[in-house]
């Protein structure tokens, strides 16, 4: 531009016209390229994600054959389910959790009272000692009034 400015000063129309045609075509050559490569991107962009959803696809085909494996063995399985040994299992694993839950209150309960004996135990100890603090000082008071 600044040469088709000089050219304009020096009353050069043709150059002018032609340095000014010159740099339009290298900015709309910049601009044409910028927009291709913008679209490679966009397409790259575009087959990327198409990709990952097939991916995502096979991933779902895989956990849905898997589920209907499994769902196979289940119902193999059901098949052979018998409820009154089920039921009798039942029964015997009630009762078990109900004598462990007797087991368990009586523990607490047993813990609780140690804690209200010892509890106990160690108030009288501590009543014990002051006891024994004030008869010794009693003892020392004593002994220093006979001295004087």
């Amino acid at each position: 531009m600044k040469q088709a400015k000089d050219a304009l000063k020096k009353n050069n129309e043709d150059f002018a016209k032609l340095y000014i045609t010159s740099a339009s075509q290298k900015r709309t050559e910049g601009t044409f390229i910028n927009y291709v490569a913008l679209n490679y991107q966009r397409t790259a962009i575009k087959m990327e994600l198409m990709c990952d959803q097939i991916k995502t696809m096979q991933n779902n085909e895989k956990t849905i054959n898997t589920f209907n494996y499994m769902t196979g063995l289940v119902s193999q399985q059901m098949g052979q389910f018998d409820t009154a040994k089920m039921a009798q299992n039942m029964q015997l694993f009630n009762e078990k959790m109900d004598e462990v839950l007797i087991n368990n209150k009586m523990t607490t309960e047993i813990m609780q009272g140690n804690d209200v004996v010892d509890n106990n135990v160690d108030h009288m100890m501590e009543a014990l000692k002051q006891e024994i603090a004030l008869e010794d000082n009693t003892k020392i008071i004593e002994g220093a009034q006979k001295q004087q």
